[in-house]
């Protein structure tokens, strides 16, 4: 099986997937805007031209994408974030498109009343028409495909990007004293971890300006935020922000893109994660975090309320400051009983429904099943 994938190479799950198939022994080629952080085996990269025309640059990179998949001949190409390399496998003039939706790329991007929207809309539209297979994590996404996009229902796949047991999981001690030394966190401090992007929607200023309510009555803790992907405009108004509100003492930015297995260090090193985002698909982030003992707090949206009703075990807070501190201060002031009740509730749930493995045989399943009814054509 060939298969030329479309999407973010700076992306840690861009990077699961190539791996995977990769490593069971497929032919992988991936094309980007941005470079792979690592080499990975038996797969051949191609860096796309990026220029300041930002958006129309992916108009204007069609001929030349179009020409290196001609050069590939791919059995599928497989395409991942709609209104950016989605919008361009539909373009390219192969049969075998499969789609996946990451959740904001649809919930805000598709479905917004801006001229901005309906010019995605338009972006988008022959890619998801012409799709054989596309994949989403929620219900609520499939939805909005289905109903608001008027994407045909038997297309559309839904089952969540589940994470690796083997690496997500309670541990890791030896790391957490390394990691904790080298961010200067002190003894007995509790860590507060932040995993999404350090981008504008995943409302990390909200964070920043819950802090000050936070310290005043619990000032042994350290907040911790993932930056490796970020915008770089956003990134400066958040230590601005930070500075403002005299709180950068509390506060600690992990700049360099992590592994897997660093990102599972972070997390067990962690008490609590927060995930507060406007709109999502079924976070990874936090489902890696239920993997590895890590209390959930998240923003009260559909997705995490369907992850919820599927027995995760989330305490949701309100996008407000001083709810989101009041919602933290509740946690941080359990009682033992209380939380190690969420911890093992939440393990037991990935365990059971949101492991990689599963995940990767879902996939596979719809590759071979579009490659068998394209030989079929074919013959």
């Amino acid at each position: 099986m060939k298969v030329l994938y479309l999407a973010d190479a700076s992306s840690i799950h861009t990077v699961r997937w190539i791996q995977h198939f990769a490593k069971i022994g497929w032919e992988v080629h991936l094309m980007s805007f941005s470079n792979l952080n690592e080499k990975i085996d038996r797969v051949k990269s191609y860096k796309i031209p990026f220029n300041f025309l930002k958006k129309i640059n992916y108009l204007v990179m069609i001929p030349y994408i179009k020409k290196i998949a001609k050069q590939i001949q791919p059995d599928i190409i497989h395409a991942h974030y709609l209104t950016s390399y989605g919008g361009i496998a539909g373009r390219l003039g192969f049969g075998s498109i499969i789609l996946s939706a990451w959740g904001s790329d649809v919930l805000i991007s598709l479905i917004g009343k801006g001229f901005y929207s309906k010019f995605l809309r338009w972006f988008t539209s022959r890619s998801l028409n012409n799709a054989v297979a596309i994949t989403s994590e929620s219900e609520v996404v499939k939805n909005a495909l289905v109903g608001y996009l008027g994407v045909e229902k038997q297309k559309v796949f839904v089952f969540p990007w589940g994470i690796d047991t083997s690496i997500f999981y309670p541990g890791y001690k030896n790391s957490i004293e390394l990691w904790r030394k080298k961010l200067n966190i002190a003894d007995g401090y509790k860590v507060i971890l932040s995993p999404r992007s350090m981008k504008p929607g995943y409302n990390i200023e909200l964070i920043i300006r819950s802090i000050p309510y936070i310290v005043k009555d619990f000032p042994d803790l350290v907040f911790v935020f993932l930056c490796g992907n970020r915008d770089p405009d956003y990134y400066s108004y958040i230590k601005n922000l930070a500075k403002q509100l005299e709180i950068e003492e509390k506060l600690r930015f992990i700049e360099n893109y992590l592994t897997t297995v660093q990102i599972s260090e972070i997390l067990n090193m962690s008490n609590i994660l927060i995930s507060i985002p406007s709109s999502d698909s079924i976070p990874i982030s936090v489902i890696e975090g239920m993997g590895c003992n890590v209390i959930p707090i998240c923003s009260r949206i559909e997705a995490n309320l369907e992850l919820k009703e599927k027995g995760a075990n989330i305490i949701f807070t309100d996008l407000k400051p001083d709810n989101i501190a009041q919602t933290l201060l509740n946690v941080l002031n359990s009682d033992d009983k209380f939380l190690s009740d969420i911890v093992e509730q939440n393990y037991s749930q990935v365990k059971s429904q949101y492991s990689w493995e599963n995940s990767c045989e879902m996939m596979e399943k719809i590759y071979l099943d579009v490659y068998r009814k394209k030989n079929k054509k074919c013959n």
